[in-house]
């Protein structure tokens, strides 16, 4: 008898798990189709590791592959500014030069000890007409601008 009811209940368990996971109820929303031409190539420079991007490799080299790679923003990760007896000294922005590209600094944390401020470069195509900056936190902004992309994938 105490066989029968244990039986019994397992295929219960059984039957609910098979009608809580019908296909049927979860089927969601739709995913859009991938649009291929709505993508675009973003470039990114990057050391891994907490060192200054330029500090194994030059910026004549980064700025030759950035003129030669097709994209339509760069990113130059860790390209910190120092504070040196007479001016910052930036590293995104020789490169800029080089690659003959528009820079905007995007500080992340100053550093006091050091004199440097640590951060990224992201170098545009051309000059941006405008820029807006939201204040998402006391010490965290979100800087928005409109820029031309090509075709990533064609």
């Amino acid at each position: 008898m105490k066989s029968n009811y244990l039986y019994l209940l397992f295929i219960c368990v059984i039957s609910c798990l098979f009608v809580s996971c019908s296909d049927e109820d979860n089927k969601g929303e739709e995913i859009p189709e991938w649009n291929r031409f709505r993508t675009t190539n973003v470039l990114v420079y990057a050391h891994l590791s907490e060192q200054n991007l330029f500090s194994s490799c030059s910026y004549k080299e980064v700025a030759s592959s950035i003129r030669n790679t097709v994209h339509a923003v760069a990113l130059l990760d860790r390209t910190n500014a120092v504070y040196g007896q007479t001016a910052i000294i930036n590293t995104g922005t020789e490169t800029a030069r080089e690659s003959k590209k528009v820079p905007v600094f995007v500080p992340v944390n100053y550093s006091n000890g050091e004199k440097k401020i640590i951060g990224s470069t992201v170098l545009f195509p051309s000059t941006i007409s405008e820029m807006t900056q939201y204040v998402v936190k006391n010490d965290c902004r979100y800087l928005e601008t409109k820029t031309e992309a090509v075709n990533g994938i064609v």
